[in-house]
């Protein structure tokens, strides 16, 4: 089971956006594939058509087989290779991945990863409940919650994205005055509605409508030039003191100051996040170990499992 994961690793380029998607239209499709803030993904079997395809490629970051690929995957799961180390977003990006790719995926590639990712959650929690628990502000929600109390922030703040990211970061926003704005407002609706359920109100606009009125703007989806009008005529807007947190990437914008609006960025998070780690580096360590040790555990129960099957095997002879 876990000899024959071929995992492939790709680290997301601002410079070339849309490079995951023009590789999944040359690849064979017997793969599961997950795309995350900072990077993506491609899970097989090693003897898949994808694998094969792919032996001499050279585009990938990194490429993982075996029980190396699973420890690479449970350090991914835990936020160990994040920019954030720790951050628990990810871990919802790959089981809603997991969950969407169960429903729609390939069928001998799900068969041959499911009981691979029944260990790998377990895994993950464990290692997570004991060593990550208290690695400080470990997600861009936390983060984004403190910068935005430090700032003092008051009056309205419009959120434009509806995805993963959003559905994570809205949470801790529950004390401000927050309405959301997405392409899709079905989307937004139904997000907005699961947030209601959890006790955060946050009101849905119409995604035509201008962001002028609002005194601050948290963006989460990738910069679009159409959109980008849109920013540039609330940045004009000459009012109170503006905050504009720029989480996407590629950025929307490239100035690093703009006279009477304060930017903060992914790369202020991570710099934040540098000095949290300086504090919590020694159970981050201790996690980085579970993470082998439990890759080595599972490839030795595999082995045994192998083991007494064939025992048993042969005694019915």
């Amino acid at each position: 089971m876990f000899e024959h994961l071929h995992v492939l690793h790709l680290r997301k380029d601002s410079r070339q956006p849309d490079q995951a998607q023009l590789l999944n239209q040359q690849l064979p499709q017997d793969f599961f594939f997950i795309e995350t803030c900072q990077r993506y993904l491609w899970l097989a079997h090693k003897r898949s058509a994808l694998s094969v395809t792919l032996k001499n490629q050279t585009e990938f970051s990194d490429i993982f087989e075996g029980i190396d690929a699973y420890e690479f995957l449970l350090s991914v799961g835990c936020g160990l290779e994040s920019q954030v180390i720790g951050e628990t977003e990810i871990f919802g990006q790959i089981k809603t991945a997991w969950k969407s790719f169960s429903q729609n995926g390939h069928r001998e590639t799900y068969a041959f990863l499911s009981p691979i990712f029944q260990k790998y959650f377990e895994d993950i929690k464990e290692i997570r409940s004991r060593y990550l628990r208290s690695t400080g502000y470990a997600s861009y929600g936390s983060l984004l919650r403190k910068s935005l109390t430090d700032q003092k922030a008051k009056g309205s703040i419009l959120v434009v994205g509806a995805g993963e990211l959003a559905e994570s970061v809205l949470p801790w926003l529950s004390k401000f005055q927050v309405t959301l704005t997405n392409r899709t407002k079905e989307k937004a609706d139904a997000l907005a509605l699961s947030l209601k359920q959890k006790g955060c109100e946050t009101e849905v606009q119409a995604f035509q409508q201008s962001w002028d009125r609002f005194d601050h703007i948290i963006l989460l989806i990738p910069a679009q030039e159409s959109l980008k009008i849109k920013l540039e005529s609330w940045m004009e807007q000459k009012n109170t003191q503006k905050i504009l947190c720029d989480l996407a990437e590629p950025s929307w914008i490239e100035q690093n100051e703009v006279p009477g609006i304060s930017i903060t960025r992914l790369q202020n998070f991570y710099e934040q996040k540098k000095i949290i780690d300086a504090k919590t580096a020694l159970e981050v360590e201790k996690a980085r170990k579970a993470c082998h040790e439990k890759a080595v555990i599972r490839e030795m129960q595999n082995v045994i499992t192998l083991t007494h099957g064939w025992e048993d095997l042969w005694s019915a002879v």
